[in-house]
């Protein structure tokens, strides 16, 4: 399963604090960097970046993601924040 190589933890996009995925509620914004695992499913809120879905999917090219573009916790932000 995907989501147990996720982190067990993420950083709140509001005051860069970190917190257990599990107190994470819905609408919260959390901030990936670039290299860092996703750690939960969700919709990018803002910005744009090329993320490796190949532990989901097998596909080894890149997907450019937006706002709005849906995510995936284990899988990897590559280039944006």
């Amino acid at each position: 399963m995907v989501a147990s190589l996720a982190p067990q933890d993420a950083v709140l996009a509001d005051n860069e604090t970190r917190v257990p995925v599990a107190e994470i509620k819905v609408g919260t914004r959390i901030c990936v960097k670039a290299g860092e695992l996703i750690p939960i499913d969700g919709v990018v809120a803002s910005g744009r970046s090329a993320v490796d879905e190949s532990s989901l999917t097998g596909e080894s090219f890149p997907v450019e993601k937006e706002v709005g573009g849906r995510v995936w916790a284990g899988t990897i932000n590559l280039t944006g924040k």
